[in-house]
């Protein structure tokens, strides 16, 4: 009786063992698939680029490195702003 109580048991540990292995890695796989769209989906959003002058191809610029603090110097000398400016309503 003592065998068959062990057998049994063991076979419940090895079973939820698989599952616990199944959900972990699901759980990997959902995680990376989201962190990749994510991703993706913030370059498509919100990524600074414009188009190489010799090949056409995308060039992109991390924030607040050198050649976008240049953008941001070359639109301020443009004097560009909101459209819809908080301080030109206050002063409405």
């Amino acid at each position: 009786m003592g065998q068959y109580v062990r057998d049994f048991l063991e076979g419940v540990v090895t079973e939820r063992e698989k599952e616990d292995k199944s959900y972990d890695d699901g759980f990997k796989v959902g995680r990376k698939e989201g962190l990749e769209e994510g991703y993706k989906q913030g370059m498509k959003d919100w990524a600074i680029w414009f188009e190489c002058y010799k090949c056409g191809k995308q060039l992109y610029f991390r924030p607040r490195s050198e050649n976008h603090d240049a953008i941001i110097g070359y639109l301020k000398g443009l004097r560009w702003g909101h459209e819809d400016c908080p301080e030109e309503q206050e002063n409405k």
